[in-house]
């Protein structure tokens, strides 16, 4: 199984073709909460949930953190 930071280009990848409308970069991103706004409305979140049942929200911020630098989490978890 490929895990979720190995598919990090990929999610890149959907997180900028949904923010090319908006001219937003990644860069421009700056809370979790936007961050996990832009995971459920490009799919990123689905896709990682659908990857394993063992997936955690503490997963997908360790790849929101890697794809999108700038955005601050309130909560301090990673794997």
């Amino acid at each position: 199984m490929t895990s979720l930071i190995d598919r990090a280009e990929e999610f890149a990848t959907m997180a900028r073709e949904f923010l090319e409308p908006h001219n937003l970069a990644l860069g421009d991103i700056k809370t979790g909460r936007d961050a996990w706004q832009i995971a459920h409305r490009s799919g990123i979140s689905r896709i990682a949930y659908d990857t394993s049942r063992d997936i955690t929200d503490a997963h997908i911020v360790t790849v929101l953190r890697r794809i999108m630098p700038n955005a601050v989490f309130a909560d301090k978890y990673h794997y």
